[in-house]
């Protein structure tokens, strides 16, 4: 599977539009999912632990960057980051001057869900832990988006404070709800999977 993603996306991105490439990724990304051999779901939680901890390393290593000379790479992790955040001088953290690549609230978000997730793994090793209500990820999110609406109407100011509060809340709900139901259904798709049909024990002889 990897050769053939390997061997064929490059030609697929020539042809084809930007427009395909999300369903282009996300297909391969399900495919190597199924592929890859993971001796057990702890394995599997501890790639998507790494992806949380490298998404959250590089909303710190921007403004490191800009500190340290390295304009360039900075700037491109402003670009990668401001495609799914407004980056508002106003509205994010500063390190040394230089403000994070996302604000406040996603980074919030971001950082909770990293340090949950952990902490979900650890208890998760000394016992099987139920996913808990999707009732408590759609209040949480709820909170956030009466802060911003609020704040929009000129009702509430929304701070630092309100901004951090409701995002870190998001975040640290999201794993206890999401990464049980995420296991769950990769090893449904796995097991509905076809498996390759073993050739008869004569076949084999006469071979």
């Amino acid at each position: 599977m990897r050769r053939v993603l390997r061997k064929f996306v490059p030609i697929y991105l020539k042809r084809h539009g930007k427009a395909r490439r999300c369903r282009l990724i996300q297909n391969a990304f399900v495919a190597i999912i199924l592929e890859t051999p993971m001796t057990s779901s702890r394995s599997l939680l501890a790639l998507v632990a790494l992806l949380a901890v490298l998404w959250c390393a590089g909303i710190v290593a921007a403004p490191l960057l800009k500190n340290a000379g390295a304009v360039a790479a900075a700037d491109g992790l402003y670009d990668f980051y401001g495609r799914i955040c407004h980056q508002l001088d106003s509205h994010s953290w500063h390190l040394g001057g230089d403000k994070f690549a996302v604000c406040v609230r996603c980074s919030s978000i971001y950082f909770s869900f990293a340090v949950s997730l952990l902490a979900w793994m650890v208890a998760a090793r000394r016992e099987r832990l139920l996913p808990l209500r999707p009732a408590l990820v759609i209040a949480a999110a709820g909170l956030m988006v009466i802060d911003v609406a609020l704040h929009l109407c000129g009702l509430h100011a929304s701070s630092t404070v309100t901004r951090m509060l409701t995002g870190g809340l998001l975040g640290g709900i999201l794993p206890w709800v999401v990464v049980p139901l995420f296991l769950e259904a990769v090893g449904q798709m796995r097991r509905r999977r076809p498996r390759p049909t073993e050739r008869p024990s004569g076949e084999m002889q006469h071979a």
